[in-house]
């Protein structure tokens, strides 16, 4: 396979690779083992090899590479770039608000496929808040008070967001939500397991859902770990259970 592109002011950066795997089989990982990897077949089932003596197996892996500089297009072919011809925000007043938050909120619960956001962004919250947003801004859009309406609207929102996201409506796009010290509880169950490798850096992260009023997610992470190991029985039982019987053993 061989790809081609021009010159930009981007492309110096290298591409991305993505994998994507659904259903593992079976999966075995070296965090100091750096020979790279493989992909192939096994009897009809996609295997990647990584590194001397890891793999995943599983019935679909997806493999594709990815470039900024690169145009999108269903040929895979380079097409011509045009500048934006975008002539900016055409909203003003509390509908420009509105939509600003709309925005702010649909990129952050976007965000949670980043395993160090997955357990930050307030997902349940902004689905409550935003109930209905569809309708409401529609229905503000064709009042005859437009500016008012959506005035209120922004209002309901602020106030079904209560103290939990008041910081955020204050700075949608800056506030950061804050990580909590807690280790996840005895009982926390096992909701993501991850690995990755981001130029020199290493980090493994184990994210867990704690029982609660409402359940809460909490993250557990180590940069350039020694051992990471994660046995796909350990989804099926406590956090407490899988240190006891070693399903799960993540050293630093």
């Amino acid at each position: 396979m061989s790809i081609v592109t021009e010159w930009t002011e981007i492309s110096y950066a290298l591409p991305d690779i993505y994998v994507r795997c659904s259903g593992v089989e079976a999966l075995r990982l070296d965090a100091r083992d750096r020979h790279g990897i493989e992909f192939s077949g096994e009897r009809g089932a996609p295997r990647i090899s990584i590194g001397v003596g890891g793999y995943v197996v599983g019935p679909e892996i997806r493999f594709w590479v990815d470039h900024r500089a690169w145009p999108r297009g269903e040929t895979g072919q380079l097409a011509p770039t045009e500048r934006s011809r975008w002539p900016g925000p055409m909203l003003r007043g509390a509908a420009l608000e509105a939509a600003d938050l709309l925005r702010a909120a649909l990129l952050l619960t976007r965000s949670v496929w980043a395993l160090s956001e997955t357990h930050l962004v307030p997902v349940r919250s902004f689905a409550r808040v935003f109930s209905g947003a569809g309708s409401d801004v529609l229905a503000a859009g064709s009042a005859v008070r437009r500016e008012a309406a959506f005035r209120g609207l922004v209002a309901r929102w602020r106030a079904a967001g209560g103290d939990e996201l008041a910081p955020w409506f204050d700075d949608p796009m800056g506030y950061p939500f804050s990580e909590s010290d807690e280790e996840p509880a005895a009982a926390a169950e096992l909701m993501i397991a991850g690995f990755e490798q981001q130029y020199r850096s290493r980090v493994a992260t184990l994210v867990h859902a704690s029982p609660g009023e409402p359940w809460t997610l909490r993250r557990t992470a180590a940069e350039d770990p020694a051992q990471f190991f994660v046995d796909r029985a350990a989804f099926d039982c406590s956090r407490g259970e899988a240190d006891r019987t070693g399903l799960v053993r993540l050293e630093r």
